[in-house]
């Protein structure tokens, strides 16, 4: 079985800007919201709540 690397993408913030406007294009969405809402709903993003939610919640 293939293993994923844990580090895949861009570096910098011009390489991640460009990769986003790539992604978006792509795919046809007009927002990262386009793409993160069903990323959700297909369950690719997780439920658990992230560490600022959690650091939040502690205080």
């Amino acid at each position: 079985m293939p293993t994923t690397p844990r580090h895949i993408g861009p570096t910098s913030p011009a390489d991640l800007r460009t990769a986003l406007y790539e992604l978006l294009d792509t795919t046809g969405a007009d927002t990262v919201t386009q793409l993160v809402v069903p990323a959700h709903a297909w369950g690719l993003l997780g439920t658990g709540p992230t560490g600022t939610v959690e650091s939040g919640a502690a205080r």
